[in-house]
């Protein structure tokens, strides 16, 4: 089924109770989920666009007045994610939940993103659906993260970082540390260092992992991925303070479908 029919569902998803649910085909059971994921993906954009994950290369092109008044936006924004919350939660259980209500997916194979907002991290780990966190963290000190996430003048690093462990000492489902690594901004061995001995204080019992992403080349952007030798670095120095490190793998780049690419893409 085309994705522009998918989204065309989107509406009769968000309604469809189990009843209903139960006499369609399995065809349109999964477009049914499908468009109820895009669409909670969709709001999740629109309520935190503001944010790092709205993609690198549209930040790096605004003026700093403008990043200012995006952060204020994004002060008042907080407000209403409670919301965004209900609809990401609700295409978690239509994705989880058995057939005929849902698609029967096994929880441990959903993640749930976030940038760490704190309360709705709590939140989450009450649900009991043992979903996988990736929290957004993109730095480990507050200073330069309040700069790549505007949250963390909200929610600090010491507080998402707390509620990530928090979230896998309640559901025993380890937390995976999503980190962009940017040549000369975030990526330098001494940060490599204090994002080990921050995540190491809460124990060495497995609940983290940490997902370095190579930032994916993009027009106009002042940034650009790490040189392979201090992203070596970074790894090597997380390693050796016990805590599980990979490489994303880097897929898309030939047809400008990378992560972060789109944004920029003027075709």
């Amino acid at each position: 089924m085309p994705p522009s029919k998918i989204v065309d569902f989107a509406g009769e998803a968000a309604s469809a109770d189990a009843a209903v649910m139960g006499d369609y085909t399995p065809a349109k059971r999964v477009a049914l989920l499908a468009a109820l994921v895009l669409t909670a993906q969709a709001k999740a954009r629109d309520d935190t666009a503001e944010m790092f994950c709205r993609r690198v290369a549209t930040l790096t092109k605004r003026s700093r007045d403008e990043l200012e008044a995006l952060k204020q936006q994004h002060r008042e924004i907080t407000e209403r994610l409670v919301a965004n919350y209900r609809s990401v939660l609700g295409a978690v259980r239509r994705l989880t939940d058995p057939a005929p209500d849902g698609l029967g997916l096994s929880a441990r194979g959903v993640t749930v993103s976030t940038v760490g907002l704190v309360p709705r991290m709590h939140q989450l780990a009450d649900e009991g659906v043992p979903v996988t966190l990736a929290l957004s963290l993109h730095a480990p000190d507050d200073e330069l993260r309040d700069e790549l996430v505007p949250v963390n003048t909200r929610w600090n690093v010491a507080e998402t970082v707390e509620a990530a462990w928090q979230y896998a000492a309640r559901t025993r489902r380890r937390v995976s540390i999503e980190y962009a690594m940017m040549r000369g901004v975030n990526d330098q061995a001494w940060r490599s260092d204090l994002l080990g001995d921050l995540l190491r204080s809460y124990g060495d019992w497995g609940w983290v992992h940490v997902n370095l992403i190579p930032l994916n080349p993009t027009p106009g952007s002042r940034w650009t991925a790490s040189d392979p030798a201090d992203e070596a670095e970074f790894v090597r120095r997380l390693q050796a303070k016990g805590v599980p490190t990979t490489v994303r793998d880097t897929r898309g780049r030939e047809i400008d479908g990378a992560c972060g690419q789109l944004a920029a893409c003027d075709k």
